[in-house]
């Protein structure tokens, strides 16, 4: 089943009938605070997600979008994935500051956690910052499929035209991992 990432601002039904329109069988909004009471939508299933600063929700996806967060989010057990760690870093003379090191990796492969795409960061980021957020990218997917860290991609848009084919994210996903 497809399964996207999305940041609405009031606008779910919106984005419900985008996710029918390309394919998508489960959509996830994501909230930077507490969300709203979950709506049922026919046709796609739909789940809340919240990116935690410091103290993760229960029955909840947590997600850390902070690279310096890392260690905690591979270590607490209620913290789902990583997602756009890649942003912020400065990269070292011979690695890259990509979020992810074989340390970090051996942990979020042992508590099972999944580390995501962020499709949006690219589609907006300007042509020098493009490129450093590929490398990184590629180096985060190579030490994840290393480790046997689960991997994903999702759109992480802002309104429903923003979102992606999942065909067209998973190509994405092949280009990064050939880097």
């Amino acid at each position: 089943m497809a399964q996207d990432f999305v940041y609405p601002q009031n606008n779910e039904a919106q984005f419900v009938a985008m996710a029918r329109r390309l394919g998508i069988g489960e959509l996830v909004f994501v909230y930077r605070e507490a969300p709203p009471p979950l709506q049922v939508f026919e046709g796609v299933k739909v789940s809340h997600a919240v990116v935690i600063k410091d103290k993760p929700l229960p029955r909840m996806i947590n997600l850390i979008d902070d690279a310096q967060k890392t260690r905690f989010a591979s270590e607490h057990p209620m913290v789902w994935g990583l997602c756009g760690i890649e942003r912020g870093q400065k990269d070292f003379l011979h690695h890259r500051g990509s979020g992810i090191n074989q340390v970090i990796a051996k942990m979020l492969a042992k508590n099972q956690k999944h580390y995501l795409l962020d499709f949006s960061l690219l589609l907006h980021a300007p042509q020098p910052e493009r490129s450093r957020l590929m490398g990184r990218m590629a180096q985060n997917l190579c030490l994840c499929k290393k480790f046997g860290v689960a991997v994903h991609i999702a759109s992480f848009a802002r309104s429903p035209q923003g979102m992606r084919s999942t065909k067209d994210l998973q190509a994405l996903l092949r280009l990064i991992q050939r880097l």
